[in-house]
């Protein structure tokens, strides 16, 4: 028997680098990083204004991703989590770059929202110091496309955001990323009115907390608070968690402006690369600490990287749980009203259904996807709060374009899917929009055919809301299939089963398997 821990490879591909975390859990549920390393690969370069990533920065970051996974293949990790954030997010051509990735990497990358970055990052600070119980205090993230920030308030709920104000992006949009010069006085503030006016809808949901504190995040940050450190004479080291006065801001963006690009890089505490954007990462830093009201940063070498860390352990460890993803959910479907409880019959009898595929064969299991099955299933008729006619086409429009914690799009777009197929293909929308999916190249069809056709058929057998149904098995006979069904006393599905005849075409398509018999066992035989 293999005493092997479990060894985990995190990537975190941002707009300005890729940062990758070996880590193996301990038997003792301590964790030890085994390496660590980043890389520059400007992903984002030449992107923010058409939203196009240039091939050469999509060949660096490709290179990139191929060297941490064959470090990951080194160490023989068993699990590997590869998140890219804002410069993805906003690309028109990304699906070319993950296709690409995926077909010759073998690597998922996927793309995460704003806001579960900005919960990552949250459970990368949260579970490394010990945040004050009571007072509230602000997380700020600066990275190269984009802000996220967190207030957790006394109450220990959290206020997320996640806006397209990173370092990169702003340089970019005022022309100072590859301006060799200074940066006058004038630009600077600019650049702070333009940050300030697109945070002040955020500023109105958290202004009745007072944030005397913001812990910083990313390099930005952490580069603000060494040359500030070392300007004044202070110790610099992040560990120390050196205090930089919100008002200190100004003077430090002003200072590092009045020089010119290459008298920049020379700054002691700034990473060479970082000085095409280090004065944009000030004014932005200033922008949303003035706005917020916050009175001190703290630097910390916390963040999104750690979060990935920590749901690794928690996904390894004996009892770990993490609940964010099933919460946000039900939250989703009581915001639309939904029936909570025919949501979660059905998604319960949509995994006895799954778990019936894959003892016959049908299915290879998976975790994830008999999770998102079951999360999906208890959301798929949020859409009857806008209108029952076309209800699924409502849940798909609601549940891809809702601010779900915990998931990545992929997982997103599939649980949409599966509200849009619970009723069968539909009218002409649906139609339409069954076909992008299968047009898709970066999504096996079939598969969401097989676990969309789990879910209408507990749609189907639980259409009078009775919750009758223990089992479910497959008996596969060469090329055909029964479908055999145990009910629960007092239970009777025999109108049900009938409606079952209209899934035995695409059965068949998707198993290549002809549906032949339904077969009730028990009292509702």
């Amino acid at each position: 028997m293999s005493d092997k821990r479990p060894v985990g490879a995190l990537m975190d591909l941002g707009t300005n680098s890729v940062r990758l975390v070996i880590v193996r859990l301990e038997e003792d549920g301590s964790h030890v990083i085994l390496k660590q390393e980043k890389i520059p690969v400007n992903l984002g370069d030449g992107s923010f204004k058409n939203h196009v990533l240039t091939k050469e920065a999509m060949d660096r970051t490709f290179q990139a991703l191929k060297s941490m996974k064959e470090t990951a293949g080194f160490f023989e990790a068993d699990y590997i989590r590869a998140v890219a954030t804002s410069a993805l997010r906003q690309a028109d051509n990304r699906e070319e770059f993950l296709k690409k990735v995926y077909k010759e990497l073998g690597l998922e990358l996927k793309v995460i929202p704003g806001l579960e970055e900005a919960r990552l990052v949250y459970l990368g600070v949260a579970h490394n110091i010990n945040l004050s119980q009571n007072d509230p205090c602000l997380i700020l993230d600066i990275g190269g496309g984009s802000a996220e920030m967190i207030v957790k308030t006394p109450q220990g709920e959290l206020e997320l955001d996640s806006l397209p104000l990173g370092g990169a992006r702003i340089a970019d949009r005022f022309d100072v990323k590859n301006h060799s010069g200074q940066v006058s006085k004038e630009l600077y503030r600019s650049m702070v009115l333009y940050v300030a006016d697109r945070v002040r809808l955020f500023k109105e949901k958290v202004q009745r907390y007072e944030l005397k504190i913001c812990y910083g995040c990313a390099g930005t940050i952490e580069n603000l608070a060494r040359v500030q450190a070392k300007r004044l004479g202070r110790d610099e080291k992040l560990q120390k968690f050196n205090p930089l006065p919100t008002k200190e801001l100004t003077d430090l963006g002003l200072w590092l402006g009045a020089m010119d690009l290459e008298e920049r890089k020379k700054v002691k505490g700034l990473d060479r690369e970082k000085a095409p954007i280090i004065v944009a990462g000030c004014a932005i830093a200033e922008a949303i600490l003035t706005e917020l009201g916050v009175q001190t940063l703290e630097a910390l070498d916390y963040g999104l990287k750690q979060g990935l860390v920590y749901e690794f352990i928690v996904k390894y460890q004996p009892g770990g749980e993490l609940n964010d993803r099933e919460k946000s959910v039900r939250q989703l479907g009581r915001r639309c009203l939904f029936d909570e409880e025919h949501g979660e019959t059905v998604g319960k009898l949509a995994t006895l259904i799954y778990d019936a595929l894959v003892k016959a064969g049908l299915l290879k299991h998976s975790d994830i996807d008999r999770e998102l099955l079951f999360l999906g299933a208890i959301v798929h008729d949020v859409g009857k709060f806008l209108s029952y006619e076309q209800h699924q086409v409502h849940s798909w429009y609601v549940i891809k374009n809702s601010t779900l914690l915990g998931f990545d799009e992929d997982e997103i777009d599939l649980m949409a899917f599966l509200a849009l197929v619970h009723r069968g293909a539909g009218k002409k929308r649906a139609a339409e929009i069954m076909d992008l999916y299968e047009k898709s190249e970066l999504l096996d069809f079939r598969h969401y055919e097989a676990l969309g056709l789990a879910v209408e058929m507990a749609e189907l057998l639980e259409s009078r809301r009775q919750g009758g149904i223990s089992r479910v098995e497959f008996s596969i006979q060469r090329d055909k299939a029964d479908i055999i069904i145990w009910t629960l006393p007092g239970a009777t599905i025999r109108d049900e089963i009938s409606r079952l005849s209209r899934i035995s075409k695409k059965f068949e398509s998707v198993f290549n398997l002809e549906l032949r018999e339904v077969k009730i066992r028990g009292q509702g035989a």
